[in-house]
């Protein structure tokens, strides 16, 4: 594999990962905050909440789903246990705008860049073979 190749591929897992990181981020420390300050019945619900989100994460990932809808059930959650997520819903708006429009576009290039590198270095090595 060549250097550039190398580097796209770094750059392809990096912007996959601050892509995921903005979707999952801010939903993971709020739920940890709602659980530290809910009660017991609070606690409950949102414990449900994050059993539910939880298998519709795996049927989405088995299916190749969006999983945006699981975001959605555990702020359900979260609103339960604490009845003010207007900064929760503020952060998840900026992180999700700058995913739409600025990570995941980059990711999709460098991933298209990595695999016609990678197909670029197969017929190098193919050639050189010869």
């Amino acid at each position: 594999m060549s250097e550039t190749t190398k580097s796209l591929k770094k750059k392809t897992l990096t912007f996959h990962f601050i892509s995921w990181l903005l979707t999952f981020a801010p939903i993971l420390i709020w739920l940890v905050i709602a659980l530290v300050k809910s009660n017991d019945v609070t606690k409950t619900a949102l414990s449900l909440s994050i059993v539910v989100a939880m298998l519709l994460s795996v049927v989405n990932l088995l299916l190749k789903y969006s999983i945006r809808s699981t975001v959605w059930i555990l702020l359900i959650g979260i609103y339960i246990a604490l009845r003010n997520i207007t900064p929760l819903l503020i952060i998840i708006a900026v992180c999700t705008i700058l995913d739409e429009f600025i990570v995941h576009p980059l990711y999709k290039h460098y991933k298209e860049r990595y695999h016609i590198n990678k197909e670029i270095d197969k017929r190098v090595e193919w050639y050189n073979v010869i």
